[in-house]
């Protein structure tokens, strides 16, 4: 029998609608079947979470206030290129926007840390403001890419890439979705995937799975003065 979720996406439409309706999909084996169809396994969005959430939680009262989103942030990127560059992905930074790319470039998935994931009473919000750049990549149409809809209320995007993000939050919830942004916030969301809730975790280990005894090309850090 077809999953709920592939049901919805396989139904070809003559013509795009202004506003659809969020898919979740949030039960365990329809969340892999999903993740599975674009070679994103769940192990390794967990892995991602787990470093990401072991550095933010790891951290000093005495650094700095954005410390724990900041280190949770670098160190998702860094594991999220670990664990998914390969024959399906490779690094990308176009628009300065860190994330992975499709050899056909037409799916990008991010890193994010949010306030809140897995929950369908709220939809989760990112811990930081969004750019321009990355309110023009999340504007990529997601319909043109499926040719197919989604089941009411969030603006359909038009042209681009498909952008998706793994988004934590502070008790280690993880879900893989696909948001809209706009005026630098998550307006709405076409499709969310719930890989964990954070219940979960157990002993988690911070390192990162890389070896990071190579040098890091073009790191710069930015200090203002006021």
């Amino acid at each position: 029998m077809p999953h709920s979720w592939s049901n919805k996406l396989t139904r070809v439409i003559l013509m795009r609608p202004e506003y659809v309706e969020t898919l979740i999909i949030d039960e365990p084996s329809e969340v892999s079947a999903f993740l599975d169809r674009y070679h994103i396994p769940v192990s390794a969005v967990l892995e991602i979470r787990n470093v990401a959430h072991g550095q933010m939680m790891d951290c000093s009262p005495l650094m700095a206030a954005n410390a724990p989103g900041t280190l949770a942030y670098h160190f998702g990127v860094l594991e999220l290129r670990v664990q998914l560059i390969g024959d399906h992905w490779e690094i990308c930074r176009d628009g300065g926007i860190e994330s992975v790319i499709s050899p056909d470039k037409s799916m990008k998935v991010g890193y994010q840390n949010v306030d809140l994931a897995c929950s369908r009473v709220k939809d989760p919000c990112p811990r930081s403001e969004k750019g321009p750049g990355a309110e023009r990549e999340f504007q990529g149409n997601l319909f043109d890419f499926f040719n197919v809809a989604a089941p009411k209320a969030v603006r359909a995007p038009k042209g681009g890439s498909v952008v998706f993000s793994v988004m934590v939050d502070d008790r280690g919830a993880v879900e893989v979705s696909r948001p809209i942004v706009e005026d630098g916030k998550f307006t709405g969301f076409i499709v969310r995937a719930f890989v964990s809730d954070g219940s979960d975790l157990s002993d988690l280990d911070m390192s990162p799975s890389s070896d990071l005894s190579d040098p890091i090309e073009n790191f710069d850090v930015a200090i203002e003065s006021r």
